[in-house]
């Protein structure tokens, strides 16, 4: 899967359940419907219904195929998030400064 869909089925797995407006919130960026039809064509998710909100926007939810795909029973064997965020040690080694003459 492409970085965005992979982004937008993490959202959804963390967020559920959530609109394409709160996915777009929380990426930061507009959501294509491309990234969507990847997702569902591939049954990693699923609509759950709609919410209660001018609009009824379309809740997005993970689907029993995402739970297989990943070898997860339930929802609760996702890492927590907290385990997600790790520092990331600075790649770039240390260039010394060439001598002076």
């Amino acid at each position: 899967l492409a970085r965005s869909t992979m982004e937008t089925l993490a959202i959804i797995a963390y967020h559920q359940p959530c609109t394409r407006a709160e996915i777009e919130e929380i990426r930061g960026v507009s959501l294509s419907q491309q990234v969507l039809d990847t997702l569902l064509e591939a049954e990693l998710v699923m609509p759950l219904g709609r919410k209660e909100v001018p609009g009824r926007p379309i809740l997005w939810g993970t689907s029993s195929g995402f739970l297989r795909h990943f070898g997860l029973k339930d929802l609760g064997d996702l890492p927590r998030r907290e385990e997600l965020l790790v520092e990331v040690p600075d790649t770039d080694p240390e260039v010394p400064d060439p001598p002076v003459s």
